[in-house]
């Protein structure tokens, strides 16, 4: 193909854009033109070359893929946008409700492919502000994570939980005032589903990064603030290192 469709990769973690490209190799249709770690980055670039299609995760730092989508409509730009995310599965919900593609983490050959496939017979860039709109709208019903207890189901906006611990087959959910609920999801289901902010620091612990203070690795402490307190729990050295590659 004489022109190749530019591609443009936005993702805060340096393998996640790596892994990306290598795999867009595998395509002559697309061209990756470059990859950004964070949103204002990835604005100039979009600006300056004009990208087909935009692979952009939705957790990141500061700004957010959403975020990121919302300034190029202001911009009066409409490139393709393909959400590449770990996102929990009600926010997938509303990607797919307001008819944006996405791919999910860890990336799948198959589901790219298919992804790319969709891309080259489509190509439709005039309904970004659309797409957007309900996007946000689904988003702003969806944000509240649902958990199942014995009883039948409550609903929690992610910000009011510290952390979760195991408890068998079930899990302890400690809240943000002091507050606790049992589910009956195992700490291993949990991990699936949770969005990006929460991290499995042992077998038995997910916290919320949002009230993490700090890690020691000398103790192999993790070390949350929440409540006026501090919690401390111990993080093996691999969980460090996972956490590391995740938030460089």
């Amino acid at each position: 193909m004489n022109n190749p469709y530019k591609a443009l990769i936005v993702d805060d973690e340096p393998s996640a854009r790596e892994i990306l490209e290598k795999m867009l190799e595998a395509y002559p249709e697309i061209r990756v033109i470059g990859k950004e770690p964070a949103v204002d980055k990835a604005i100039k670039t979009i600006i300056t070359y004009h990208p087909d299609i935009v692979f952009v995760d939705i957790e990141m730092p500061e700004k957010n893929g959403i975020e990121l989508v919302k300034e190029i409509r202001n911009l009066n730009l409409s490139p393709t946008v393909i959400f590449v995310t770990a996102y929990n599965e009600y926010a997938v919900q509303a990607i797919k409700l307001a008819a944006f593609d996405y791919i999910l983490k860890p990336i799948d050959p198959d589901d790219l492919h298919a992804c790319i496939l969709r891309f080259m017979a489509e190509k439709s860039q005039s309904t970004l502000s659309q797409k957007l709109e309900i996007l946000i709208r689904e988003l702003d019903q969806t944000h509240k994570l649902k958990f199942n207890i014995r009883t039948g189901f409550f609903m929690i906006e992610p910000n009011e939980i510290l952390y979760f611990m195991a408890d068998g087959s079930y899990t302890d959910i400690v809240l943000c005032d002091e507050k606790m609920e049992t589910i009956s999801q195992s700490i291993g289901r949990l991990e699936e589903i949770l969005p990006e902010q929460f991290f499995r620091i042992n077998r038995s612990v997910i916290v919320n990064l949002t009230f993490l203070r700090r890690i020691d690795r000398l103790k192999k402490e993790c070390i949350l603030t929440g409540n006026g307190k501090e919690y401390i729990f111990p993080i093996p050295s691999r969980y460090i290192k996972s956490l590391d590659d995740r938030r460089r």
